[in-house]
């Protein structure tokens, strides 16, 4: 049970769809990333069939909460939570991964974060937009428009994280000679 104001409100399990989305997505992931292979699947595979459209259905998901006036504002405060979440994860996951900045050795994972923050900001920019936008289509009871509005912008804002972080952040070619 959830109080709010006065007034209780069952937590309803459409709530937590966008999130659990983006963390079977995440899962999915790390177990194809350490079996390298799934029947005759590989990680790319697995990748690009299944972790990328659980992540981006997940904020038109979660805009389906919208839908019910009486949880519209948790489902709002849930989004926002999952978008800093995902920003900061992704700020931690790089920091403890990443061994080197431009052509120096990290020595310490602090030196990874301020490269991060332009592609966490991003990364979590693709479901809270992605999210808004759906739940705006929601209420105007469009939900399958929602889901797809969602994962096209997820999508999008998501690739847009994914190329600043290689080019911009952590350029590949930045030590190589003439």
């Amino acid at each position: 049970m959830v109080q709010a104001s006065g007034r209780s409100h069952v937590l309803r399990p459409g709530l937590l769809v966008g999130p659990i989305l983006l963390l079977a997505s995440f899962l999915a992931w790390w177990i194809s990333d350490r079996l390298l292979y799934i029947g005759p699947f590989d990680r790319a595979q697995i990748g690009w069939a299944v972790v990328v459209p659980l992540a981006a259905l997940s904020p038109g998901a979660a805009a389906l909460a919208e839908r019910h006036a009486s949880i519209a504002r948790m489902s709002r405060r849930i989004a926002a939570i999952v978008a800093v979440g995902l920003g900061t994860a992704l700020i931690f996951g790089l920091a403890a991964t990443v061994t080197q900045v431009g052509c120096q050795p990290v020595t310490n994972p602090l030196q990874v974060v301020p490269n991060t923050i332009p592609s966490a900001v991003l990364a979590g920019a693709s479901y809270w937009v992605g999210y808004s936008v759906a739940a705006s289509r929601v209420r105007q009871g469009h939900r399958f428009m929602a889901l797809l509005i969602g994962a096209v912008i997820w999508l999008a804002i998501a690739a847009a994280a994914v190329m600043v972080l290689l080019v911009v952040s952590f350029p590949p070619l930045s030590c190589a000679g003439p």
